[in-house]
């Protein structure tokens, strides 16, 4: 088998969340150069928008590679990484779930093609279907079902905790309460799906 090429396709519109995240930490860190000159609280939100820029663009894949019984990505700051299609574990719309790791598509406009290529590779008998676990596309149906309302509580309890916040004039503020801010948002998005699963599932008759 002659190997093929497909190169994901990114833009500004599909990336507008980290783009304005990026943008809120850099105005905050401009911000506090500006109030507070160059301590260890604008450093501590350097090093943070440091370690966002990265954690984020290391999700970004530059190019896959298909070959006979196996697959690259090449990344834009990571080394390739070859995958075997009998490691593939599940195809959802935004992920794929394989046994050395997931590969976002979140933000690629062009996943629907990257989709129908591993479609043809599971009709081709290269990815057994038997193989898939089937549970990617439900956790994303329900985790888009819970986004929207989370934030709808979150905000609220953001806006509570900075009303309280007793460190404003800590180095470490600004970190700290980010990281406060993220928390409450994962314990309100974890109960919010939990109460969608729980909804979603069959009750039993007796």
């Amino acid at each position: 088998m002659k190997s093929s090429h497909f190169w994901p396709r990114y833009s500004i519109r599909s990336l507008w969340d980290v783009i304005l995240l990026s943008l809120g930490l850099t105005i905050v860190i401009i911000i506090t150069m500006v109030r507070t000159g160059i301590g260890l609280e604008a450093l501590s939100l350097l090093v943070t928008l440091i370690g966002f820029y990265f954690w984020w663009t290391h999700f970004l894949i530059r190019k896959f590679v298909f070959h006979q019984s196996s697959f690259t990505i090449m990344r834009f700051i990571l080394p390739p990484k070859t995958i075997n299609y009998s490691d593939v574990e599940d195809i959802g719309s935004v992920k794929i779930k394989t046994k050395k790791g997931n590969l976002q598509l979140a933000g690629m406009i062009n996943s629907d093609e990257l989709i129908n290529k591993f479609n043809e590779l599971i009709s081709q008998g290269k990815i057994h279907q038997n193989n898939l676990e089937h549970k990617l596309r439900a956790k994303e149906t329900i985790w888009r079902k819970a986004m929207f309302p989370s934030l709808g509580i979150s905000l609220p309890l953001w806006a509570l905790a900075f009303y309280f916040w007793p460190f404003d004039r800590m180095w470490f503020s600004a970190v700290g309460f980010g990281i406060v801010c993220g928390l409450i948002t994962a314990f309100v998005i974890s109960i919010i799906q939990w109460m969608i699963r729980k909804k979603q599932s069959p009750v039993s008759v007796d």
